[in-house]
């Protein structure tokens, strides 16, 4: 018999997940080596305490939303015959989610003996499944402010429908957008709610960093002092619309709280950044009755020649996101050969970094995007 107890823990030390089972009386009978390691606990040291107790005093302050986690495990052990799945963040002794099985243990007489509870990381693939949703985010705001600079010939169409689109896409609840005239940063235009429009001025004189992501409502070194009075008690980003590496705009994004960590990508809101700035100059001109451009684009269809197949792979992969070493992955070739085509397609484009190419292919309509 003690052999077959040994043998029961040496099985349910090797598994890969995390096991507690509680007796009816919910004191805790078994506890395997990987529980210990995920809660960052001796698993014997609750060997027949009442995991009640034990979920108050030494489990639920390491786990995320502990008094959700403490009331959930407690509905289930008051419900002892129900069977639940769900998920549970832990935070010390480092951050891991886990699906968490529960359900009830009985014996060959149908008698119940207790609950089992096991746990199972999953922290990679649900760490992979929230940056493809990021990656598709990403692709979905590109082509909303390639479309709205696409349909638009003049400033103030394009202001209007690029902000709506912009602040759909990101769940901003406010949106603002300048464009420069002269040396001055002009209003064009607002859309949604901002709580103290009054303050928006209606021209900013200010230095706007070329290539600067800048956020608040922190305003320590920020060039947005004349906006402070209009974002007063806003989280915001703000970003400049670029056209040949010269400010031409500035677009202001605003929520009522910080938003999630990742939208804070510079890379991205520099190829939106470059779009906007895009449809600037080519909306200026069409205002002043232009036709010459200092770097006119290539129509799609002419990319679309110099191109080669594995090219536009590629580029799908660089608007994804994607490093080099993901690329050659999902096209099963080397990174050195990623690396060629990619030094081959900045040149065919005619810019010089990586968000360039995307933001000017997604311009020309080579880069086929949709809704998340």
């Amino acid at each position: 018999m003690w052999e077959a107890v040994q043998m029961l823990e040496a099985v349910l030390d090797s598994v890969d997940a995390a096991i507690l089972m509680v007796d009816s009386d919910f004191q805790v009978v078994l506890c395997n080596k990987k529980f210990g390691e995920f809660f960052g606990l001796d698993p014997q040291s609750l060997i027949g305490e009442d995991k009640r107790a034990a979920i108050t005093r030494d489990i639920k302050w390491r786990v995320k939303n502990s008094e959700d986690f403490q009331k959930r495990l407690f509905w289930l052990y008051e419900n002892p015959e129900v069977t639940a799945n769900d998920e549970v963040e832990v935070s010390l002794p480092r951050r891991r989610v886990l699906h968490r099985f529960s359900g009830p243990v009985y014996d060959k007489e149908r008698k119940m003996l207790g609950r089992v509870e096991v746990y199972t990381d999953i922290t990679d693939a649900k760490t992979l499944h929230e940056e493809l949703e990021l990656k598709n985010a990403h692709l979905y705001l590109l082509n909303a402010a390639a479309t709205a600079i696409n349909g638009s010939v003049e400033t103030g169409q394009l202001s209007r429908i690029f902000l709506q689109r912009i602040k759909q896409v990101t769940g901003a609840r406010a949106a603002i957008l300048y464009i420069k005239e002269g040396k001055v940063l002009q209003l064009k235009a607002t859309t949604g709610t901002l709580y103290n429009p009054q303050s928006v001025p209606n021209a900013i004189s200010e230095d706007i960093p070329k290539g600067a992501l800048f956020w608040g409502p922190d305003k320590t070194g920020s060039p947005l002092k004349s906006l402070f009075a209009a974002l007063e008690g806003s989280f915001f980003i703000a970003f400049p619309a670029l056209h040949q590496e010269e400010v031409t705009g500035l677009c202001i994004l605003v929520w009522d709280t910080i938003i999630s960590k990742w939208w804070f990508d510079e890379s991205l809101f520099e190829s939106v950044g470059i779009q906007l700035g895009i449809g600037i100059y080519n909306a200026m001109l069409h205002q002043v009755g232009q036709q010459a451009v200092s770097v006119p684009e290539r129509k799609s269809s002419d990319i679309n020649f110099h191109l080669s197949p594995r090219e536009k792979q590629v580029l799908n992969g660089l608007a994804a996101g994607l490093s080099n070493k993901e690329i050659a992955l999902a096209l099963k070739i080397s990174e050195y050969t990623v690396k060629n085509h990619v030094r081959s397609i900045l040149g065919k484009l005619s810019v010089k970094t990586r968000g360039q190419a995307v933001a000017k292919a997604a311009n020309a309509g080579l880069l086929k995007l949709s809704q998340p």
